[in-house]
């Protein structure tokens, strides 16, 4: 598990309810754990959000894959992670 402070990511692979088997999106649901509220995060360079009070993000339907995930909390420096979520990965 990759740590930033106290930042830890998270992986958990959904899938949608309401389609037959084969056409059910495979995605990934990535918890981001800053443990700081405010920090912006970004996936592949595009905005995913902004932690929470509690210091949370949860970034739903993430394709698999490969992706870089940034985390910058103000006054710290920016830290990025490399991830490869899989289908049906827990």
């Amino acid at each position: 598990m990759l740590k930033y402070l106290t930042c830890c990511l998270a992986l958990a692979v959904t899938s949608g309810v309401a389609r037959p088997r084969e056409q059910q999106p495979q995605t990934a649901k990535v918890v981001v754990q800053a443990g700081r509220p405010g920090c912006r995060v970004d996936l592949d360079a595009s905005a995913a959000g902004t932690t929470d009070a509690a210091g949370n993000l949860i970034m739903a339907d993430v394709d698999p894959g490969d992706h870089y995930i940034h985390v910058d909390c103000p006054g710290k420096p920016e830290a990025a992670y490399f991830i490869s979520p899989k289908a049906k990965e827990a």
